[in-house]
């Protein structure tokens, strides 16, 4: 059987209305790879490519909005939206390491305040969510048998709107 990678030049762009981000690939599913490439500002309308390395200079082959963390600085940019402010997103390299980055988007310049690398459980597979207050929530969940099955959480605060900082964790 032979192995196909998608890349930037295999799919036509996909805007997920949500997050005015630009997704490559198929629609999510299991087996199914979809990453996003750039963002767009919301008020603007101004397109930016992502970064497709770490701070460290790995390669990117995944990279996901993480829901509820947009933080739009203009009032007029709809919950949700992308536009002057931070945002996350969850970046995984070749390797399987992953990271959590935080990026500031302001007048139409991207730039990565700060990322750190986030592990997952052997056995296990997460969902990342945020809300408001700047809190990151990780759900670990467990397939077998019987079902899916939570196995445990993680919260990280946001200090400052750009610093990742876990502060709880809770394992069954």
């Amino acid at each position: 059987m032979r192995k196909f990678m998608f890349t930037e030049d295999n799919f036509e762009p996909k805007y997920d209305q949500l997050y005015d981000t630009v997704y490559l690939g198929t629609d999510i599913g299991a087996n199914q790879q979809r990453w996003a490439v750039s963002v767009k500002n919301y008020a603007t309308k101004k397109e930016v490519k992502l970064p497709r390395t770490t701070p460290d200079g790995k390669k990117i082959v995944d990279a996901q909005m993480i829901p509820g963390m947009a933080r739009a600085g203009d009032t007029n940019v709809p919950k949700g939206h992308i536009g002057n402010g931070n945002f996350s997103i969850r970046e995984k390299v070749m390797d399987g390491t992953e990271y959590i980055s935080i990026y500031s988007f302001n007048n139409d310049q991207l730039k990565r305040l700060s990322s750190t690398k986030f592990e997952t459980p052997e056995g296990l597979y997460a969902n990342l969510s945020g809300n408001g207050n700047y809190e990151l929530f990780a759900h670990f969940y467990k397939d077998d048998l019987s079902g899916t099955k939570l196995m445990g959480v993680r919260v990280f605060h946001i200090l400052g709107g750009n610093e990742i900082e876990q502060y709880y964790e809770l394992f069954k």
